[in-house]
């Protein structure tokens, strides 16, 4: 299937990739996360009435903050791996386990932006009702259930490999090789089932809800010229800047996570190894950045938010310089006092 007269992407390049990725790119990404998720989460508890919407926020930025911190993990024990195993000799893990843990935080991920999205179709399609799709207590038990459900998943193959021995090499790409070759019955089946479950469906769910958003959106649009009332057409406008948030929101997690998951099916599903076998270094490649791209996803969320709504960059700055509110009022006081100008000039 490959020899060195058929290589045109060198080992070295490709060594050379995956060093400027575990040690430079994805650990810039993890700390900016963290940071980022954390502001969040801060940001989201402080609110003194809290929604079902921003309990779903507060919890997928707990998720997110999670997701990036067991990446990083994963992260530094694959730079072990790679480079530091004659200096750390005590920290030999399972790089499969690590895998399907961080598997299971961004499946509680995906979940929960499901639910939001889902929501927010909702309330776009009944702006002037309550809408509590799902409760405190309820997304509680969807988020343990959610990680017990795709961690306990591994058990079998966790057991096989316990037994049999890791025959893998110390890379991702040539692990995930050898063990699907000596245990692709079960992870083949399983492998395939929670990727397009909680991969490639839920990218599609939320596409589909994407366009309904959108769709109900230029029918609210038509709707609230007929509305009189000042109290509900401002309860309009607010509504329409929070799904303009969380629609850049999935919209993003849509254009991160549907190379990965395409990746990792085809990994998975490739048996007679036409695309996914030692040495294709491209498709090694694709999968490094698919994953770069699932990593920001889990990272950039906060920026979106200070991007699309100034609400949001008012509490982020408030959050940050401990303001309590004296950045709003001053964004606001100098707005009027542009305005005033303005006016008089």
């Amino acid at each position: 299937m490959y020899s060195e007269e058929q290589e045109t992407f060198s080992p070295e390049v490709m060594n050379q990739l995956m060093t400027a990725v575990y040690c430079g790119i994805l650990p810039i990404i993890c700390v900016i996360g963290a940071f980022g998720n954390a502001l969040t989460f801060t940001v989201f508890y402080r609110e003194k009435k809290k929604t079902s919407t921003t309990h779903l926020l507060l919890g997928l930025a707990l998720a997110d903050e999670l997701c990036v911190l067991g990446q990083g993990f994963f992260i530094f024990i694959q730079i072990r791996n790679l480079y530091f195993k004659k200096q750390l000799p005590y920290l030999n893990i399972n790089t499969f386990f690590l895998s399907r843990v961080a598997f299971s935080l961004e499946s509680i991920s995906k979940t929960l932006t499901v639910v939001i999205v889902m929501e927010r179709c909702l309330a776009v399609f009944r702006p002037f009702h309550v809408h509590t799709l799902c409760s405190k207590r309820v997304g509680i038990y969807l988020t343990i259930s959610v990680y017990f459900v795709t961690l306990t998943s591994c058990s079998v193959e966790l057991f096989q490999i316990s037994v049999t021995g890791d025959n893998s090499s110390n890379s991702t790409y040539e692990m995930a090789l050898v063990t699907t070759s000596d245990h692709g019955a079960f992870f083949g089946w399983y492998g395939v089932v929670l990727h397009f479950v909680y991969g490639i469906l839920t990218v599609l769910l939320i596409m589909g809800l994407n366009v309904a958003i959108m769709a109900g959106i230029r029918k609210n649009v038509k709707n609230t010229r007929e509305i009189t009332d000042v109290k509900d057409v401002h309860r309009w406008q607010k509504q329409r800047k929070m799904t303009s948030m969380l629609l850049t929101m999935s919209i993003t997690y849509v254009v991160c996570c549907l190379p990965n998951d395409v990746c990792y099916v085809l990994l998975i599903c490739d048996k007679y190894r036409v695309i996914a076998y030692d040495g294709n270094f491209y498709f090694q490649a694709a999968l490094l950045f698919t994953y770069c791209l699932a990593v920001i996803n889990n990272a950039v969320n906060f920026l979106v938010y200070a991007l699309t709504a100034n609400t949001m960059r008012r509490k982020y700055m408030d959050t940050l310089f401990c303001c309590r509110g004296q950045y709003g009022k001053r964004y606001y006081n100098s707005s009027e006092l542009c305005a005033v100008v303005t006016t008089h000039l």
